[in-house]
């Protein structure tokens, strides 16, 4: 009787071998396909911190234009100030040296008629 069991107890250890195996086998693949997903996310999140490196480098660019043209901006209107100032002197003068041309020729005028 304990021979019969025997070839019968191999089987069942051999088919249960095999089916472990089997499950090791799609266990060793589910592994794998994991590390490859995880490898692929990392390489994404490698790709948005460049991303987010150089989107901090343009943001400071930004930030420095934006400082220059400011300063720009107030310089202008600084010069366009004096430049106001500048022509209403100048209209001031204008009108001064008409003035007296005006009177000029109006005394020598005169002093041609009398």
């Amino acid at each position: 009787q304990a021979a019969p069991s025997y070839p019968q107890s191999t089987v069942a250890l051999e088919d249960e071998a095999a089916s472990n195996e089997a499950f090791l086998r799609e266990r060793a693949e589910a592994l794998d396909q994991v590390e490859s997903s995880l490898r692929d996310v990392n390489g994404i999140f490698k790709d948005l911190a460049l991303m987010i490196g150089d989107q901090g480098t343009q943001l400071d660019q930004i930030e420095v234009h934006v400082a220059s043209a400011r300063e720009r901006a107030e310089k202008a209107v600084e010069e366009v100030n004096r430049t106001r100032k500048r022509a209403t002197r100048c209209r001031k003068l204008f009108l001064w040296l008409l003035g007296f041309s005006v009177l000029f020729v109006s005394l020598y005028i005169l002093v041609l008629l009398s």
